[in-house]
């Protein structure tokens, strides 16, 4: 071919500012992410405190939000479980 030139797209060099700023945003996500993970596992602890050891949950409530306290876990759990599987990923993708 004549012209591969043509084809190929070409390839911009980001200045420091744009690295600058995509360092933050980097810093910012993870950060977030963290935060997350953290806000989950304290919502878990403080239901796990109000149902063995307040009286503010009764037995028949218990009984009747057994399936949303289920799945409260279990969506806390993976939001946990998924930010120590992708920060474990990312620290040996970086080395």
């Amino acid at each position: 071919m004549e012209n591969e030139d043509e084809c190929q797209p070409e390839v911009k060099e980001k200045t420091k500012k744009e690295r600058e700023i995509d360092i933050e945003l980097e810093k910012s996500r993870w950060s977030n992410r963290r935060r997350m993970a953290w806000v989950s596992l304290l919502a878990m602890l403080v239901l796990t405190y109000v149902i063995l050891f307040t009286n503010f949950a009764s037995i028949e409530r218990l009984s009747v939000l057994d399936d949303v306290i289920t799945w409260f876990y279990l969506c806390c759990a993976s939001v946990i479980g998924a930010y120590m599987g992708v920060t474990t990923w990312a620290s040996m993708k970086g080395k």
